[in-house]
């Protein structure tokens, strides 16, 4: 054991010490393609707020207030899309009612 940590140690000081020397071989996985992977993952409050054009702070106190379809997940908050855009559609629809 002790001479493999100094072999591993001679050949760090050989290249300067400045690259690793990796334990496994790097792995390639195959990515999913991108639609499907943003129509299944939660958003953010941060991505909420910038899709609605509106302050972080702003969609953080409408979570905070109920008037806002959110989840919390440990210490942070996520927004499904589907639960988004049922909650536009349905502030669209009240205030075209209000409007008539």
């Amino acid at each position: 054991m002790l001479a493999a940590v100094l072999g591993i140690r001679r050949r760090l000081q050989a290249i300067g010490g400045k690259e690793r020397i990796a334990p496994y071989p790097a792995r390639s996985f195959p990515v999913p393609p991108e639609t499907t992977v943003a129509s299944q993952c939660a958003l953010t409050l941060a991505q909420t707020a910038e899709r609605l054009s509106i302050a972080y702070i702003t969609a953080w106190r409408m979570v905070q207030r109920g008037d806002f379809p959110a989840v919390r997940v440990g210490r942070s908050w996520r927004i499904e899309p589907d639960a988004l855009r049922s909650w536009l559609d349905a502030k669209r629809s009240a205030r075209a009612e209000a409007a008539q």
